[in-house]
């Protein structure tokens, strides 16, 4: 989390590279934590989706190779309080399958719109 943040970079790993692909230069972008299980946002890609931006970000040392292969750079549009799941959960519950407590990346218009209406209540400061 702090090296996303600190190197302004998202990164999946390889298999996830179908979702990073389409990710064009503007695009709002949020970050799900998997250890707290909030989302953090709200972010603007300054890239579009690529392989290996980065191929040492994601280590322990800085110099093994990365498992998160897909990238996207980002930079902060406002900094909000982090959402937790339960707050998450029913603005994209058509996005989880299976158990229930995975869910696909994708947002579509309607469920970007309602995350950024959650994330308007709770902001803590703006970027210029």
């Amino acid at each position: 989390m702090n090296e996303c943040i600190l190197n302004q970079l998202f990164g999946l790993p390889t298999p996830h590279f179908s979702y990073v692909k389409n990710i064009d230069l503007g695009l709002l972008l949020f970050l799900f934590n998997y250890s707290n299980q909030k989302l953090h946002g709200i972010y603007e890609a300054t890239s579009s989706g690529k392989m290996n931006i980065n191929p040492y970000g994601w280590t322990l040392d800085g110099f093994g190779r990365t498992k998160y292969l897909t990238h996207v750079q980002k930079r902060p549009c406002l900094h909000c309080k982090p959402l937790a799941e339960t707050l998450l959960k029913p603005i994209i519950q058509d996005n989880y399958y299976n158990d229930q407590h995975h869910f696909m990346f994708e947002l579509d218009r309607i469920q970007t719109a309602n995350l950024i209406s959650k994330f308007s209540s709770c902001v803590l400061t703006p970027i210029f």
